[in-house]
């Protein structure tokens, strides 16, 4: 099951870091329930990121105090992984990111609210068709 990308983080953004930080999780990383990632994994995916975006490197220690602010456990297994969380390869983001647009724009054309009506009217109608006769 895919959650939404980034929580609520409260004043996210106060520091340049978090703000960088925030970006980065935007547009590399998803929130996915029962995945996990290295810790040496993410902190080398944020360094390419932050490479080709121009931002600053954070450390190690940096990292996991916002990993675990964005609400993803720190664990020991075999070395120090984060869950719930993949990384995505930099296609994949940018197919995420489009796609995302795509549904801010569909949802503010008021076009997902008329689905969700056809789609409880087809359920209504499946529900009828399944009912015994009388």
């Amino acid at each position: 099951m895919v959650i939404e990308m980034l929580p609520l983080w409260g004043a996210i953004g106060e520091t340049s870091t978090e703000a960088q930080f925030a970006s980065f999780y935007r547009t590399r990383l998803q929130r996915l329930a029962g995945s996990r990632v290295t810790a040496r994994d993410l902190w080398a995916a944020h360094a390419a990121w932050a490479g080709s975006s121009g931002a600053g490197t954070i450390s190690f220690k940096e990292l996991r105090r916002l990993m675990v602010r964005a609400g993803h456990r720190h664990f020991y297994s075999n070395g120090a992984w984060y869950a719930d969380v993949l990384v995505l390869s930099e296609g994949a983001a940018i197919v995420m990111d489009a796609a995302r647009h795509r549904a801010d724009r569909l949802a503010a054309s008021g076009v997902i609210e008329r689905l969700d009506r056809a789609m409880a009217e087809l359920a209504e109608l499946r529900r009828l068709i399944a009912e015994p006769a009388p």
